[in-house]
């Protein structure tokens, strides 16, 4: 499945999937979340999802500028 965005075609990702029945515009993620993750799990994701999210961060503000 594409989404024509700005003229182009776009695969839809995951993201848009996520978001596809609603109207929000954020999603929100409680901290308590990634704490009460198995020990094991926040030992091998946690930083990756904290990365992401720092990545994502910086790539919207260079959007902006």
């Amino acid at each position: 499945m594409s989404e024509a965005v700005r003229g182009a075609e776009v695969p839809c990702s995951d993201v848009h999937n996520w978001f596809v029945l609603s109207y929000a515009q954020y999603l929100t993620l409680p901290r308590s979340l990634l704490d009460k993750a198995v020990l094991d799990w926040q030992r091998d994701n946690q930083a990756r999802v904290v990365a992401a999210i720092k990545a994502a961060t910086a790539q919207s503000e260079m959007e902006e500028r």
